[in-house]
């Protein structure tokens, strides 16, 4: 109950103007069981679910809010029963009584009382642990981000090219994948802290769907004649200035 008291706001949810407040719980809180409930739900009029158009390709993706409690729930914390409280509002004695402290706060800046109850190994190794794991995954994030940068330079090409919606379709669905995979992680504030095996596949997948989609979308381009039914002439889109960057 003392993690639940957190979940009330540091989770993924939907909070729109199309539907009631949501959290995507009901198969379970690891990131496929999130996605598995969103692909599954529409919405009171009967139509897709989604949270927005993307501006550049016009697939209906997803935007992850900042899912604290459900990566955490699958790391080792979490599995040795170990609370969002007693992390970031380590007890402290007042008295003869034992209290969590109300100055909320990184586990970083109060090691003594957050982390060495349990972990019997000196300061220096802890943060040098905490910044192995933030680092590896600002870094495959980093990796993650520009591998769906190429995606959508793909995308667009072949757009520019001709090919019809109808033919994207399968593109856009590993466009919605990669771009929530990446989004679970960049949106979640530990940056892997709280589980960073979870965290290191869930970004491996993310750089997957994004290779998946770029190759699938460059195929289309190339393989011949583009299907160009239903389309009305558009400008030529160039290459991308997002390269560079």
């Amino acid at each position: 109950m003392r993690t639940f008291t957190c979940a009330q706001c540091h989770v993924e949810y939907y909070c729109g103007s199309k539907d009631v407040l949501e959290f995507p719980w009901g198969s379970g809180l690891r990131m496929e069981d999130l996605e598995k409930h969103w692909d599954e739900k529409k919405f009171p009029d009967g139509s897709t679910f989604f949270d927005y158009k993307h501006g550049e390709t016009g697939a209906l993706v997803y935007k992850v809010q900042h899912p604290e409690f459900e990566l955490w729930s699958q790391g080792v914390h979490a599995r040795s029963g170990v609370s969002c409280a007693d992390c970031h509002m380590a007890y402290q004695r007042i008295g003869a009584k034992k209290l969590s402290t109300h100055d909320v706060r990184s586990p970083l800046d109060n090691i003594n009382n957050a982390c060495q109850n349990c972990h019997h190994v000196p300061e220096q190794d802890l943060r040098d642990r905490d910044a192995r794991i933030q680092t590896t995954t600002i870094e495959l994030t980093e990796r993650a981000a520009g591998d769906m940068t190429d995606m959508l330079d793909a995308i667009l090409e072949a757009k520019a090219a001709g090919i019809s919606e109808g033919k994207l379709a399968e593109v856009y669905a590993l466009q919605r994948k990669a771009m929530w995979r990446v989004d679970f992680i960049a949106s979640e504030n530990s940056q892997g802290f709280h589980a960073d095996q979870e965290s290191a596949r869930i970004l491996g997948e993310s750089i997957d769907c994004s290779r998946k989609a770029e190759a699938m979308a460059i195929r289309l381009r190339t393989s011949g004649k583009p299907d160009t039914s239903g389309l009305t002439k558009t400008p030529v889109i160039g290459v991308s200035t997002r390269k560079g960057q």
